[in-house]
């Protein structure tokens, strides 16, 4: 119980340190007047994370269906 508690709390700081280095990047870039490369990052980042999500639920739903 102890480890599964660890694995969690590391992989939500893990994805707060990340989205906290694109939320700096892209409010930097911004803040530099460099619109196009800052909302395309965003805009990468955003849609990148919704894309590969939905690859993620798609492969569970394979294998929990194959499995059976």
């Amino acid at each position: 119980m102890l480890s599964v508690l660890a694995i969690c709390i590391g992989a939500c700081l893990g994805a707060l340190t990340v989205f906290s280095s694109f939320s700096a990047e892209a409010i930097g870039m911004l803040g530099q007047h460099r619109y196009f490369p800052g909302f395309s990052t965003a805009a990468l980042h955003l849609f990148g994370s919704l894309l590969l999500t939905l690859a993620g639920i798609r492969t569970i739903t394979f294998f929990i269906t194959s499995s059976v």
